[in-house]
């Protein structure tokens, strides 16, 4: 394989999995062939390169000689990232079509402090060519100070925004001018269960859900399952998978742009309100297996377990995409044909199509014609088909087939993120992921706090404004 890449010991790839927006990674493998992101399928245990069809390859082949109008450019591109493990494998798979076409060496570097490292290479004068960012806010700074190169002439535009979902593209979007897009997404926000075992509602609002789970816990049976531990990001499944889900599915969009930006106080009422549905639940040990105590000391990778233990401990998992393939692998008990899940539950009629995602975006930071056509072909459905056929990844190009996707749970969630009617419109960025690194940072291990100590809710609140105030 062409290109270097710099891999993580077991300990920071296990980092890798923590939520997103925290001043690590929000996407990418995890160790025991556990992942989380947008790559999430089909474990890579040992993180071989993966077969891709050939026609696809084929057929990514001549989309790069096309971009490079059948010229052997020579060279290399320096191309920072965060991918690592399988992942990383089945990205430098998907990219060697391009290698090959275009005569160019991708020199990969992964890093999970890609955020500093990015800066620190931007004052020095020696930025990479090309980023694998999971940093929104970052890439619109530094686009707002020139430091990135518009995309607007260098991707086939009337393409990429007829096969992306607008509100994503925005996201990468200033003054008119488009400067990144997302190659790679995560599914958040999915509850999952044993299709033996669980007998509740599939379908349910977050009433009827209560109503089921109350009966549950009365019955001796706690239904919900959690883990937050997760070394310095312990707290983050709690905060990801479960807090921004209850308020974004009560209080919408606009609301969660204003708390994103710091205009809607952490003391707020709204905010208020998610932070104690959490705490009832997930403090409350018949609601919890073993309370939080439990919740606090049990890994992340952990806490579905009880699941598909006999007799089950738990009944129900909060957690993103990757939870699916993930248990199939790796946990007793579990297998593709038991492992079922549902969106998270409806709260306000008007939000309950909402969906939430993060990702890695591409960015330009050298206009070099070996980096130009990088950026072109990562922005091919050719490209994204070949990530998709890897089974490490989710991509929010509607013009890749659902069909190219190796699992049925996998085509299902890509059906409704990027097929359905509604995605262009309904799809928008996980919170955490727009929050200040610091603010995420705090609201993990407040959160984490909370659930050990919700007498102290308002002393934790408090703090996050403050943290708020100091990151501005």
């Amino acid at each position: 394989m062409r290109g270097t890449r710099t891999l993580m010991n077991m300990r920071g790839i296990r980092t890798l999995l923590l939520g997103a927006g925290i001043a690590l990674v929000a996407i990418v493998p995890a160790s025991a062939g556990a992942r989380r992101g947008a790559e999430a399928q089909a474990p890579s245990i040992q993180g071989d390169e993966p077969t891709l069809p050939p026609a696809a390859v084929a057929a990514a082949t001549r989309a790069a000689r096309t971009i490079v109008h059948g010229k052997k450019l020579g060279g290399s591109v320096d191309f920072l990232g965060v991918v690592t493990g399988g992942p990383a494998d089945a990205l430098m798979a998907a990219l060697k079509p391009f290698e090959s076409a275009a005569d160019v060496d991708v020199k990969y570097e992964a890093t999970f402090s890609q955020q500093s490292i990015l800066q620190t290479r931007i004052q020095a004068g020696n930025p990479p060519d090309v980023v694998f960012s999971s940093y929104p806010r970052q890439l619109v700074n530094l686009a707002k100070t020139g430091k990135l190169v518009p995309l607007n002439k260098v991707v086939n535009l009337r393409a990429v925004r007829s096969q992306y979902p607008k509100p994503l593209l925005d996201l990468g979007t200033v003054r008119a001018k488009l400067y990144a897009y997302f190659s790679i997404v995560n599914y958040h926000a999915l509850v999952w269960f044993n299709t033996t075992k669980y007998t509740g509602p599939r379908s349910p609002t977050w009433a009827q859900l209560q109503t089921w789970a109350k009966r549950s816990a009365q019955q001796g049976r706690p239904p919900w399952c959690l883990g937050i531990e997760s070394g310095a990001a312990t707290g983050w499944p709690a905060a990801n998978e479960i807090l921004d889900a209850l308020f974004l599915r009560r209080y919408g969009p606009k609301l969660a742009a204003q708390w994103e930006a710091g205009r809607l106080k952490w003391t707020s009422p709204q905010v208020r309100w998610a932070w104690r549905q959490l705490g009832t639940i997930f403090t409350d040990p018949k609601m919890v297996t073993g309370g939080a105590p439990a919740v606090a000391s049990t890994n992340f990778l952990a806490a579905g377990n009880g699941m598909f233990a006999n007799p089950p401990s738990c009944y129900l998992l909060s957690q993103a995409q990757w939870y699916g393939s993930y248990a199939a692998a790796a946990v007793q008990g579990a297998s593709a044909a038991n492992v079922g899940y549902f969106r998270f539950p409806r709260i306000t009629p008007a939000f309950k199509n909402l969906q939430m995602v993060d990702g890695n975006q591409i960015a330009l930071l050298r206009n070099r014609p070996q980096a130009r056509a990088l950026v072109a072909y990562m922005a091919t459905p050719q490209f994204a088909t070949l990530l998709a056929a890897s089974g490490q990844f989710f991509v929010p190009n509607a013009a890749v087939s659902t069909s190219t996707y190796p699992t049925p749970a996998a085509r299902g969630l890509v059906q409704r993120l990027v097929k359905s009617k509604s995605a262009k419109s309904s799809t928008i960025l996980l919170p955490s992921v727009l929050f200040p690194v610091p603010v995420t940072n705090q609201f993990f291990k407040n959160l984490a706090s909370y659930l050990q100590n919700p007498a102290k809710l308002d002393t934790y609140l408090k703090d996050m404004d403050d943290v708020v105030k100091r990151s501005r």
